[in-house]
């Protein structure tokens, strides 16, 4: 069986592959012990994003999994660059969507413990119209 971490190990590097195939050039940040900012930057002509990728096994992205690191690189790299480019890149077994960090970070402060994939879907771009978008 796969650990969690292998699997979010491995999807990061596969978010990391797309991205790169699609003109933007990667950075994966290596894991360490007292944490890492976010998982991986990704940059093109268009600007620079932060992306933390979360693989949900499940129907729901469960917000507990924002780590107090990730909140705060996410605030603090919009802050300074004054754009909205920070994202969680959210993976269900059938597709994939960029989660703005001001729409996670007000679900949170409203009190929502999880976003559904439907609800997801139906209110966030999947990866692949979000890299046209930024072309």
């Amino acid at each position: 069986m796969i650990s969690n971490k292998h699997m979010g190990n491995r999807y990061e590097r596969t978010i990391g592959e797309i991205l790169a195939e699609n003109g933007f050039w990667v950075h994966i940040f290596q894991q360490n012990a007292s944490g890492q900012p976010t998982d991986l930057i990704a940059v093109n002509h268009n600007g620079s994003h932060i992306i933390d990728c979360k693989f949900c096994s499940g129907h729901r992205f469960v917000l507990e999994r924002v780590e107090e690191n990730q909140k705060l690189s996410m605030d603090y790299w919009q802050e300074t660059t004054k754009r909205p480019t920070a994202w969680f890149c959210v993976g269900f077994n059938d597709d994939t969507y960029m989660v703005p960090w001001n729409l996670v970070k007000e679900k949170i402060r409203l009190g929502s413990k999880s976003l559904g994939e439907t609800w997801i879907s139906s209110n966030c771009k999947n990866l692949l119209w979000w890299m046209d978008t930024w072309k």
